[in-house]
């Protein structure tokens, strides 16, 4: 049985990562976080994609491609905790790349001992922490702590949450639709302490 909804609400917040992504490209070309959030944005669209490819395709089916098609979401999910990861790391002038690197080598080997969702999330939350410590230590950035409060919520809501039957909307879409303004306060957190570098720089 396809589920509409869910592939819906996958679909846009693709589309909304991948916008933003485009965006910061366009109007911040030499930003110093323009790696993180290549690896946050991108892998956020990519696995959103590929998870709504799956819930309209395969919920139900079993066999090679449903498989691995979201064990890719799971991936793709990985490689976005990964930027978060990147972008705290970024926010705390802390340079340890070759340890996320190790980091998402584990992640890619539990791959292969599990598919369930949680391991995304996990990964997904210490990665979160250091990017918060990094919006409190900046503060044009602290906005930013509202979003990650957010996703935080949409997690826990994601996990345990109910479904909403009055607007036929499942526990997975809500999930969905929390993400779309909480990715769109932390990209304004980074927007935001782009261009005070820009004013100090012109100043």
């Amino acid at each position: 049985m396809s589920e509409v909804d869910i592939a819906v609400s996958d679909a846009l917040l693709g589309a909304l990562a991948l916008t933003l992504l485009i965006h910061h490209r366009r109007h911040f070309p030499a930003s110093p976080f323009a790696a993180p959030l290549a690896w946050l944005l991108g892998g956020l669209a990519a696995g959103a994609w590929l998870g709504g490819i799956w819930h309209a395709l395969y919920p139900d089916a079993s066999g090679p491609m449903p498989a691995l098609v979201w064990r890719a979401s799971l991936l793709a999910a990985g490689i976005s905790a990964c930027g978060f990861a990147r972008l705290g790391l970024r926010l705390l002038d802390i340079s340890a790349s070759g340890i996320i690197n190790i980091l998402l080598a584990l992640y890619i080997a539990a791959l292969l001992l599990t598919d369930d969702f949680l391991l995304a999330l996990l990964a997904t939350l210490p990665a979160m922490a250091l990017t918060l410590f990094g919006f409190l230590k900046r503060p044009p950035a602290r906005i930013g702590v509202t979003g990650l409060m957010l996703i935080l919520g949409a997690s826990a809501w994601q996990r345990w949450g109910p479904d909403l039957p009055v607007w036929w909307l499942s526990h997975n879409t809500v999930y969905h639709l929390l993400l779309m303004p909480a990715l769109l306060l932390v990209y304004r957190a980074v927007t935001k302490l782009e261009m005070s570098r820009s004013t100090a720089d012109v100043s």
